[in-house]
């Protein structure tokens, strides 16, 4: 099982999300106090006495910061009311800047709109930098990265932590430059760009050590794992948490060291380990961890701890895993938790031969996936608009900044400045044009992806049916053997389809496991009807090579569906693998009646699904030295007839 980042990351990314949330509201002071406290009682009455100007943005600066542990509706009521008194403030003054901050955190705090805290910290951003305060255009910076990765907004995330490093290297702000190290590190293994991550988890490492600063350390050494492991560098990830676990005691920090040992677990248990990894999940749950009310922690340890009993055949002390799993992803309605726990709880049970419970628990995954797939369609539209929306906004508070600096240099240079401006008109022409165009690239890039990913989510409805009826089948008609085989398979594809879901490409491998456990179960389904065979050439390395996920299945399905299901008598679909020069050659063919034009279940030409595979292929292309291609044939001979697709892959980037 290769490591997932719902295994391993989950834990990861609730330690970043509690330290950017730290970050986010230094702003406000941590002696907050209650809403009835005498100095909120005072400042209300200043309020009333102080109705407008610079003193009343001050005066719900505060009380926006007192009631940030109290009530947020009370922090949005005075972030708008400072907001308010700041509309005829200059761009550089620094109300205004106080005003945008305050409303840009309260929009982040509350995660509603992560538009307007895009807004209005991008307002603070451009006021900071007007008044060259650094400190100042830092800490909004800072929480405009974060509102960027929540949004999965990768790019702009490491963008912005490019432009604080910079802002820290000149400050030689070592402790600084730490955080940034490990905050562009975090992003680039989200991003997948492990060998990247490294390096500045390794700069984060060197500095945090030269300056003796424990808890940078051991979050330089908890990001550096995360990335080795990414890269399946089993003995570095386990040296980096090794070191993390020293640090944890030292500094008595009971949560990261819980985390590090849970980390230490799916990594043993990703080397096969499996009796390192349980006596770590064993504990990890004897020392208490579950009692620090993190659910989303304690679904994942569960959920380990289950898989590992699993592969050691250990069934019942896996079904209470996957059920206290289960238990903790219900009470935080978290569905991909969901998912894996029923579908784990499935499995066991089919091992069991108790296939009525395995069919309920799979039907119920099954459900849950559908609505994970439909979360993410959602949340990328919902990232693509706002992507959009950020764009805009960008543009027009850059036009705004230059405005404000054209007024400050028009005081004293007033010819110099009709010379400037039609040269930064010129400018702003030419450059609005190139920005114009990007953009416009840009935007057709995020479709193919959203297009890929949709592709991913359809496994035809009509495969799923018959699979889930033949299971049903089978249970009722006391076939254990062929309902545990049915069940098995099944549920590997559904698991696979939801973990290649999360990649922009995933290893060949991976994607042949995908194949053999459709074609099993489709040679289940029709009998004798179908044979097949997939070939991996032995020049060709399916362990590192990587293509985009669900590529071949479609046509596989066809050659099985178009070609086996309408021929007189048995046929064979063939997938060969073979690696020419830098290119990977896949060819699938099939020995039916011949190619026809592919038609969906209404009749319809199905054209869309070859225009998205296409598109599929030239996004993949730009990023490598080759481009793929595509070609379907028409095996109509004297002696056969069938149909051959055949796909070439770039290999080299």
């Amino acid at each position: 099982m290769y490591m997932n980042e719902y295994t391993y990351f989950s834990t990861l990314i609730m330690m970043k999300r509690t330290l950017f949330f730290i970050l986010a509201i230094v702003f406000f002071t941590l002696n907050a106090a209650g809403q009835d406290s005498p100095e909120i009682i005072s400042l209300k009455k200043k309020l009333a006495d102080n109705p407008v100007d610079t003193v009343a943005i001050n005066i719900c600066n505060n009380l926006a910061r007192l009631y940030s542990r109290s009530s947020l509706d009370s922090v949005k009521k005075y972030a708008l009311k400072s907001l308010t008194y700041s509309v005829n403030k200059p761009v550089n003054d620094r109300a205004y800047y106080l005003a945008n901050h305050t409303a840009g955190v309260y929009y982040l705090l509350s995660g509603s709109r992560p538009d307007s805290a895009i807004h209005y910290f991008t307002n603070a951003t451009n006021a900071a930098r007007l008044r060259k305060n650094e400190t100042e255009e830092a800490a909004t910076l800072s929480n405009l990265a974060y509102v960027y990765v929540n949004l999965n907004l990768y790019d702009k995330a490491l963008k912005i932590n490019f432009e604080l490093l910079k802002l820290r290297e000149a400050a030689k702000d070592s402790i600084s430059m730490g955080n940034n190290y490990n905050s562009i590190s975090i992003i680039l293994s989200k991003m997948h760009r492990y060998d990247e991550a490294i390096i500045y988890s390794n700069k984060a490492i060197k500095l945090d050590s030269l300056i003796n600063k424990k808890e940078g350390l051991l979050a330089s050494y908890i990001n550096a794992s995360a990335a080795y492991s990414g890269l399946h560098n089993h003995n570095m990830a386990l040296y980096c948490l090794n070191k993390g676990k020293e640090l944890s005691i030292e500094l008595n920090d009971k949560i990261s060291n819980a985390t590090i040992r849970l980390n230490m677990g799916v990594v043993y248990s990703d080397m096969g380990e499996l009796n390192k990894a349980s006596a770590i999940f064993a504990e990890l749950v004897k020392s208490g961890v579950p009692q620090m009310q993190d659910p989303f922690a304690n679904n994942t340890l569960f959920y380990n701890m289950a898989e590992v009993y699993a592969k050691q055949n250990k069934i019942d002390s896996a079904k209470y895993a996957y059920n206290m799993a289960l238990n903790y992803a219900q009470s935080v309605n978290f569905f991909e938790g969901l998912y894996t726990s029923n579908f784990g709880l499935a499995e066991v049970h089919a091992k069991q031969g108790d296939f009525k419970n395995a069919y309920s628990y799979l039907l119920t995954a099954y459900t849950v996936r559908d609505t994970v797939f439909s979360e993410d369609k959602n949340r990328t539209l919902s990232e693509l608009k706002i992507g959009y929306e950020v764009d805009k906004k960008e543009g027009e508070n850059q036009q705004l900044l230059q405005q404000a600096e054209l007024k400050d240099v028009q005081i004293n240079q007033q010819f110099i400045i009709i010379i400037a401006l039609g040269a930064l008109l010129l400018v702003i022409l030419v450059g609005g044009l190139y920005l114009s165009r990007q953009r416009r690239i840009i935007a057709s890039q995020r479709e193919k992806i959203l297009e890929q990913k949709l592709l991913q989510m359809q496994l035809n409805p009509h495969f799923i049916f018959n699979s889930l009826q033949a299971i049903q089948d089978y249970i009722y008609s006391n076939n254990e053997k062929e309902a545990s085989r049915y069940l098995s398979k099944f549920a590997r594809l559904m698991r696979l389809t939801l973990e290649n879901s999360r990649h922009e490409n995933i290893v060949l491998k991976t994607e042949i496991e995908g194949l053999e456990n459709y074609l099993a179960l489709q040679k289940l389904r029709m009998g004798n009807k179908l044979d097949y065979s997939i070939n991996v050439n032995e020049n060709t390395d399916a362990t590192f090579l990587e293509i985009p996920p669900m590529l071949i299945q479609p046509f596989v399905e066809n050659a099985v569906e178009h070609g086996i299901k309408m021929k007189d008598g048995p046929g064979y679909v063939k997938v060969d693998f073979s690696t020419v020069g830098n290119m990977l050659n896949i060819k699938i063919s099939d020995d039916g009646p011949g190619f026809k034009p592919l038609v969906n279940a209404k009749g319809e030409h199905n054209s869309l699904s070859m225009q998205i595979i296409n598109e599929r292929l030239e996004l993949f292309g730009r990023k490598m030295k080759s481009k793929p291609n595509l070609n379907i044939t028409n095996l109509d001979t004297t002696h056969n007839k069938g149909t051959q697709v055949e796909i070439n892959i770039p290999t080299e980037v």
